[in-house]
C-alpha cells in the first residue's frame, strides 16, 4: 500500500512539474520573411548576455539548444536570464551572426520569427548614350555580404546575394573619362516573388 501511495505522489508532483514547465515555455515559428513558409530543422537557441569581451563588443551566453520541427515551430523553456532567440539554418538562409537575435515574446504564445532567404541580384551596366564619356560605374549594392563599392564597366556584370523577398536598394555614380564622378543616383525595385535570379540593368 505505501508503494503504491508513494507511486501515484511521485506520479502527481511529476506531472505537475511537466504541467509547469510547459506553462513556462516559449513557444513559436520559425518562418521565411516574405512567405510565411516553415522553416523545419534549423538550430534555436535561448540567449543571454553576458559581460561585453576585450574589444568591447557584446557577449553571450546560450541558455538553450534545440531545432525546429516541420511546421516551423519550436518550444524553449523559460529562462529570467535569457532575452533573446537566435536561428540559423542551412546556407540558403542568411545567418548575420548573433546580431541578428530576435527579442522573446514572453506574453505572446506561438509567436511568428523570421529569417531571410538567399536571392542573388546581377547587375548589369548598359550604354545607351553612345556619348563615350563613360570609362564605368561604381556600384554600391546594399547587401550583407557585397563590397562596399564595385567599379563596374560597360558592358559588366556584377552579381551579389541579397536579402530574398524584400526590397532592394542600388546606388551608383558614373565615373568620366577625365576624372570626374555624377552625382549618386538610387535604384529601387521589389519584386515580391523575388527568391533566387534577378538582373538589374543600369543604363549609361
Amino acid at each position: 500500500m505505501k508503494n503504491t501511495l508513494y507511486l501515484l505522489l511521485l506520479f502527481y508532483f511529476s506531472s505537475c512539474h511537466q504541467d509547469n514547465e510547459m506553462d513556462g515555455a516559449i513557444t513559436g515559428r520559425l518562418l521565411l520573411f516574405g512567405t510565411d513558409q516553415p522553416i523545419a530543422s534549423a538550430d534555436v537557441q535561448l540567449l543571454g548576455s553576458a559581460m561585453g569581451n576585450a574589444t568591447g563588443g557584446n557577449a553571450y551566453v546560450s541558455y538553450w539548444q534545440g531545432q525546429t520541427q516541420s511546421d516551423g515551430s519550436f518550444i524553449v523553456p523559460k529562462s529570467s536570464n535569457a532575452d533573446w532567440l537566435y536561428f540559423k539554418s542551412t546556407d540558403e538562409f542568411w545567418d548575420l551572426g548573433y546580431a541578428s537575435a530576435q527579442e522573446v515574446d514572453y506574453d505572446g504564445s506561438n509567436s511568428n520569427y523570421y529569417i531571410y532567404g538567399k536571392a542573388k541580384v546581377h547587375i548589369q551596366v548598359v550604354d545607351t548614350s553612345l556619348s563615350g564619356l563613360v570609362s564605368g560605374v561604381y556600384v554600391y549594392a546594399y547587401a550583407p555580404e557585397s563590397e562596399f563599392v564595385t567599379l563596374i564597366a560597360p558592358g559588366d556584370v556584377y552579381s551579389v546575394d541579397v536579402f530574398a523577398h524584400a526590397q532592394q536598394r542600388v546606388a551608383f555614380q558614373k565615373l568620366l573619362l577625365n576624372g570626374e564622378q555624377t552625382e549618386p543616383e538610387f535604384i529601387y525595385f521589389t519584386n515580391p516573388t523575388f527568391l533566387g535570379e534577378d538582373t538589374l540593368v543600369i543604363s549609361i
